[in-house]
């Protein structure tokens, strides 16, 4: 199983997600975040764009509800490797389904 730089990266969204990212932190995991959009409380690594956070981390947290944007949908999907886990919010099966036949694990919220 591939080594990962973060246990989880928070993918977008708003506050709930900022929070979650702190809390994350706080509890003692490696996290990462892309395109929050607040600042959590606590200081975690930010990265460049959506693959490469998703590269980046074993468990990836996304908005509720999911991504509208096609390019940061397509990003996230193409970058997506086997065993990754994703939880979000209204996955529509046009993403989870080719995710799923990755070996990517998706748990709608």
């Amino acid at each position: 199983m591939k080594s990962y730089d973060y246990d989880f990266a928070i993918l977008g969204g708003d506050l709930r997600q900022s929070y979650l990212a702190g809390l994350l932190s706080e509890a003692g995991y490696r996290v990462c975040s892309w395109a929050l959009a607040a600042p959590p409380v606590v200081s975690i690594d930010s990265c460049a764009s959506p693959k490469e956070a998703v590269r980046l981390a074993r468990y990836l947290a996304g908005p509720i509800p999911f991504w509208k944007e096609t390019p940061v949908r397509e990003a996230v999907l193409e970058a997506m490797e086997p065993g990754q886990c994703l939880f979000a919010g209204c996955i529509p099966d046009y993403f989870a389904l080719p995710a799923s036949r990755k070996g990517c694990r998706l748990y709608d919220l």
